[in-house]
C-alpha cells in the first residue's frame, strides 16, 4: 500500500507528464512521456486510473 507521499510523488509526476505533452512535437521525446504518464498511472487505484485516462485520451 501506498504512502502519502508516494501518492503526492505520483500525482505530481503524473501533473508534470501531462502538462509537457500538452507541447512537446518530436515524436520521440512524446513517446517516452506517455510511457512515462502509463507508469505513473499504473500506480494509481482503478477507480483513480478510469479519471485519469479520460483526461489523458486527447494527448496521444
Amino acid at each position: 500500500m501506498a504512502t502519502a507521499i508516494e501518492d503526492f510523488i505520483t500525482a505530481q509526476n503524473i501533473s508534470l507528464y501531462r502538462s509537457l505533452l500538452k507541447t512537446e512535437t518530436q515524436p520521440g521525446k512524446r513517446r517516452i512521456l506517455l510511457q512515462l504518464l502509463e507508469n505513473e498511472m499504473a500506480k494509481l487505484p482503478l477507480a483513480l486510473k478510469r479519471g485519469e485516462r479520460v483526461r489523458t485520451a486527447g494527448l496521444e
